[in-house]
């Protein structure tokens, strides 16, 4: 590698590193190669991030080279088991069934922890979204809410830089199964100051619209 490639290895260490960053450092590593195609997914996203000043920093970008190997949702032949769930109101499950049918966020975060430093976000199909890394331990509990029923999952993967200067993901937690429509689907991950998160997989049928929270507590 060139003394131009080094110093834009050292630069994804940096706080703020972007997309741009990874981009020009994977250039100098092979100029031949193409951008990995789920980098611009991950960061078209949009964020609905509430920051607690002390509590929380931005999240480094995030970067596939080596992806988390799952299986495409409702691809297995058993029956899935269903996902975790949260008791909720007909009229609330209502509402949120309305709003990610109109391509808006369904306010997962506001109805679980009206207070609390939140990640929300809305699609179809399979998408990351990028997650910021708390200053030290904290606990994200993700919330998934689909528009109609279907074997749906999530994952949360960290960024992991080796020795070789090679950069991959690793699933820090994830869980799929049946998801009924309007009825969210909770779980839950503790992260540590070595185990920050990066990333959040949504992985659900082409189609099939959702909502998805990432909620940080203490």
């Amino acid at each position: 590698m060139t003394e131009d490639g080094e110093h834009l290895r050292r630069r994804l260490y940096r706080p703020g590193a972007g997309g741009a960053d990874v981009d020009a450092y994977l250039a100098a590593r092979d100029p031949n190669a193409d951008p990995d195609p789920g980098i611009g997914t991950a960061r078209t996203g949009r964020r609905r991030w509430r920051p607690v000043v002390g509590v929380l920093v931005p999240a480094v970008v995030v970067v596939a080279l080596v992806g988390v190997a799952r299986a495409p949702a409702g691809t297995s032949g058993a029956r899935p088991t269903p996902l975790p769930t949260s008791t909720v109101e007909p009229r609330t499950s209502a509402a949120f069934l309305s709003r990610i049918r109109s391509d808006r966020d369904a306010g997962l975060a506001a109805w679980w922890d009206p207070g609390a430093p939140f990640v929300e976000e809305h699609g179809a199909g399979s998408r990351t979204v990028e997650l910021p890394r708390p200053a030290g331990s904290a606990r994200i509990t993700v919330l998934l809410v689909l528009a109609s029923d279907a074997t749906a999952g999530w994952s949360i993967d960290r960024l992991v830089i080796h020795d070789d200067r090679t950069i991959h993901l690793s699933e820090l937690e994830g869980a799929d199964g049946s998801v009924r429509a309007g009825v969210p689907a909770v779980g839950h991950l503790d992260s540590t100051p070595a185990a920050q998160p990066s990333r959040l997989l949504v992985d659900a049928p082409a189609g099939v619209r959702w909502g998805v929270a990432a909620v940080y507590s203490d």
